[in-house]
C-alpha cells in the first residue's frame, strides 16, 4: 500500500520469519556460532532461550536453510501435545508411517529411521520450537530420544527452543538428567539502540532504501524506546509509522509519526 509511496520493493517489516532478512547483531552472530558449533560437533543437545519476539524462529530458519542438504530435519511447532502425540509429529516430519497410537511401535520405527539414516552417512536433525509448552511427560520424552545413540554419537540431535520460562523449567529436579545433556546453551536478550538503528536500516535497504533515508534519527531513537529492542515490536511499530506517514503524504517517518502510532495502537503499548 505505501511500497510505491516511499519507492519500496517491498514491505521491509513483515512479521514472518525470513531468514533472507535475518539481521546478525552481535547476539545473533554469536548465537548462529554456538548453533552452528553444535550442529558440526555433533552434539546432542542444543538450547536456545529468549523473549518473544526476539527472532529465535528467524535465526533457527537460517542455520537450517545453510544444512538442509547435510541433514534429515523435523521441526515442532505444536507443542501442547502429549508424548505419544510429539512422538507421531514426529515420525510425519521425518516422513514416517505411524503405527497409530502405539508409542512402542512409534518409538520402534523412528530408532530404525535414525539407524538406517546413520548407515547412509545422513545425521538427524529434531528442532522444537515453543519448548516451553511442552508439557512435564513430553520433556521426559525428549530426555528419552536423546538415548538414541551408537557407541561413539547421537543418532538424533535436538534443539530447543524457547521463551525464557523454558530455562525455568529446566531447572526443575526432575529434569537434571536432561540438563546434564545440553551442550550448547544461548540466550538471546533485546537489541541496544545501536542495534535497533541497525536493524531497522538493514530491513529498508532490503526493500529499496538503501540511503537509509526513509526514517530520521530521532525517528529511530524513538522507534526503540518503545520497542524496547525487541525486533518483532520494532516490525510493528515500524510498519504502522510508515503507513502513517503514507497516510499524512509525508516523505519520511519522523518521531512524531511514531509516536501517534504508539498514542493510537493502545492494543500494543498500553498506558502509552
Amino acid at each position: 500500500m505505501y511500497t510505491h509511496h516511499f519507492g519500496l520493493t517491498s514491505k521491509p517489516f513483515s512479521l514472518t520469519p525470513n531468514p533472507k532478512a535475518l539481521f546478525e547483531s552481535s547476539q545473533h552472530s554469536m548465537a548462529l556460532t554456538y548453533l552452528e558449533y553444535g550442529l558440526r560437533e555433533k552434539l546432542g543437545f542444543i538450547l536456545l532461550t529468549g523473549e518473544v519476539g526476539i527472532g529465535k524462529t528467524t535465526l533457527l530458519q537460517s542455520i537450517l536453510r545453510d544444512i538442509e542438504d547435510e541433514m534429515e530435519v523435523a521441526e515442532i511447532f505444536n507443542t501442547n501435545v502429549s508424548s505419544g502425540e510429539l512422538i507421531k509429529l514426529i515420525l510425519q516430519e521425518f516422513e514416517i508411517e505411524a503405527a497409530g497410537t502405539d508409542k512402542t511401535e512409534n518409538l520402534s520405527r523412528l530408532y530404525s529411521f535414525l539407524i538406517d539414516k546413520y548407515a547412509q552417512g545422513k545425521r538427524c536433525l529434531l528442532v522444537i520450537d515453543e519448548a516451553q509448552n511442552l508439557s512435564r511427560e513430553s520433556m521426559e520424552e525428549v530426555r528419552m530420544l536423546s538415548n538414541l545413540s551408537t557407541d561413539t554419537e547421537a543418532l538424533l540431535q535436538i534443539i530447543l527452543a524457547g521463551q525464557p520460562e523454558l530455562k525455568q523449567t529446566l531447572n526443575e529436579p526432575h529434569l537434571r538428567q536432561l540438563v546434564q545433556r545440553i551442550s550448547v546453551a544461548y540466550h538471546l536478550t533485546a537489541l541496544d539502540p545501536e542495534e535497533t538503528v541497525g536493524y531497522i536500516r538493514h530491513r529498508l535497504a532490503l526493500a529499496g532504501d538503501h540511503e537509509a533515508k526513509l526514517f530520521d534519527q530521532e525517528a529511530l531513537l524513538a522507534v526503540h524506546e518503545h520497542a524496547s529492542g525487541i525486533p518483532r515490536m520494532i516490525n510493528i511499530l515500524s510498519d504502522a509509522a510508515l503507513l502513517y506517514a503514507f497516510a499524512d503524504d509525508k516523505d519520511k517517518v519522523d518521531r512524531e509519526v511514531v509516536e501517534q502510532v504508539v498514542r493510537e495502537r493502545q492494543e500494543y503499548w498500553p498506558g502509552k
